[in-house]
């Protein structure tokens, strides 16, 4: 979905066409970025046994593109009601 309020275009570029499922996300906080953490979700640690949760991608970014992203997103849930 592209943010409407830009008019330039840009074409998209992808290094990789694979998606990755994620069931669970962890969001943190610096002072400056927003930290969102990707998750299949909870698996076992072959090794101790115990219950863990996999992070397979992390990415940062500033307040003003997760607001963006926000809005989109709501825009998007929005368009499929």
């Amino acid at each position: 979905m592209s943010d409407k309020s830009d008019s330039s275009q840009v074409n998209l570029q992808y290094d990789n066409l694979s998606a990755l499922y994620a069931s669970q996300t962890i969001i943190s906080t610096t002072s400056e970025e927003i930290m969102l953490e990707f998750s299949s979700g909870i698996m076992t640690d072959p090794s101790s046994g115990h219950p863990c949760l996999p992070i397979h991608t992390r990415i940062a970014m500033p307040r003003t593109s997760v607001e963006k992203l926000h809005r989109l997103l709501g825009q998007a849930l929005e368009a499929q009601q």
